[in-house]
């Protein structure tokens, strides 16, 4: 064999020989090549950098390895015999057929593990976009909470309670003008009402009959909308609300406008 024969021969064997996956006898000629030329060892380190690549923690291939797979699909591959081998031949093929097919098998259980890799991190993605999508909402609830009027809020929680009463106050013959709930604390909150808006001069006031006696409970405006109030529960009789002068009278003698009393 000539000295370029022999050199295209070597190089047919690099990348096996890189990836131990060559016999005892390829591997005494790879050696004894690699010894006097620079070019080929160059070729062996560039092609064990990219093996490092596909698994840095692989093991080196079993001697024989090949031989055993060859046998395990019914291929019986010839002996190799570098040494009468013209470059290129068919034992060449073979042996660089044996290089592919590690390489491919390698390639495959890499892609297995980034494949589970990939599949773990998309799941943990998903999972804090639904803690995400969770926050949002929990934020938007208490942000239209906070944006929600205090007193419309104190009504709300008013109403459910199974305690309060509600009293609608109404004129002779017509139907619900004005709604009170009051609750067992005596706090109470007017908060609907279909009276007519009265003139900067006059107010509407509330009063509360108790064993009796008219009690004034607040003054609410020309134009009520939710007003708070407070008064003793502890014998409530009923409720009335008259026109007077802005600011409110002491005692009232104005007939009622609507009115509720307790049956």
């Amino acid at each position: 064999m000539t000295q370029i024969q022999d050199h295209l021969g070597i190089q047919e064997l690099l990348g096996v020989y890189a990836l131990d996956a060559v016999d005892k006898v390829e591997r005494a000629l790879v050696d004894e090549h690699l010894r006097g030329c620079a070019h080929c060892r160059a070729e062996v380190k560039e092609h064990r950098e990219v093996a490092a690549m596909f698994s840095a923690d692989m093991e080196p291939a079993p001697e024989r390895v090949w031989d055993r797979i060859a046998s395990s699909l019914g291929t019986e591959l010839a002996p190799t015999r570098l040494a009468d081998v013209v470059p290129l031949n068919s034992e060449s093929r073979t042996i660089s057929a044996r290089s592919l097919t590690w390489v491919a098998g390698v390639a495959a259980s890499v892609a297995a593990v980034l494949g589970a890799a990939v599949f773990s991190q998309s799941s943990q993605i998903n999972d804090l976009n639904s803690q995400l999508v969770a926050q949002e909402q929990e934020i938007a609830s208490l942000a239209l909470a906070l944006d929600a009027d205090p007193l419309q809020q104190a009504v709300t929680v008013a109403l459910d309670n199974p305690a309060a009463q509600i009293a609608t106050l109404t004129a002779d013959g017509a139907s619900g003008a004005m709604l009170i709930v009051v609750l067992p604390d005596g706090t109470g909150y007017v908060y609907q009402n279909t009276l007519d808006q009265l003139p900067d001069d006059l107010t509407y006031q509330l009063w509360a009959v108790v064993d009796d006696k008219v009690i004034s409970a607040g003054v609410l405006g020309n134009r009520p909308d939710i007003v708070p109030f407070h008064i003793d529960p502890q014998g409530l009789q009923g409720l009335v609300i008259t026109q007077e002068v802005s600011g409110g009278v002491p005692q009232s003698e104005s007939a009622p406008v609507v009115s509720w009393f307790d049956a």
